[in-house]
């Protein structure tokens, strides 16, 4: 039997964090122990923690430290993306990333040096192919 991943969204102001929201939560192969947000966005972040019935963490890092943690989703903007990856990698936590990667190439060598470093799956999401009207197209 295959263990169920212990998720957390980190971040929650890219417009496809409602999808992967309500992906993990539907899944039966996953669990979301909780969603962090800073700064400005910190209210969007705790309302939609608190719609989830899932713990709101005011930190990245507060959500990462949470010991059962086994991997993010990025829900963060792509300037920040690099940062979050190493913040992840430095805790073991496995990354899936929303595009794009990283704003420069350096940083998208580095977030996969890292990542490949810590013996991490580092993934870039791209669900449209998997969405009804595609496929049927």
């Amino acid at each position: 039997m295959t263990r169920s991943v212990n998720m957390g969204i980190l971040g929650c102001i890219n417009l496809h964090t409602p999808r992967y929201l309500e992906s993990i939560l539907k899944s039966t192969r996953a669990q979301l122990v909780g969603i962090s947000e800073e700064g400005d966005a910190a209210a969007i972040g705790e309302r939609t923690a608190t719609e989830s019935g899932v713990p709101f963490f005011d930190s990245h890092g507060a959500l990462l430290d949470v010991d059962s943690l086994d991997a993010v989703y990025l829900g963060n903007l792509p300037v920040d993306h690099l940062d979050a990856i190493e913040r992840a990698a430095g805790r073991g936590v496995h990354v899936l990333c929303d595009k794009p990667l990283a704003t420069t190439l350096a940083d998208a060598k580095q977030a996969q040096k890292v990542a490949d470093e810590a013996g991490l799956k580092l993934m870039v999401s791209f669900f449209p192919r998997f969405q009804l009207p595609l496929i049927k197209a």
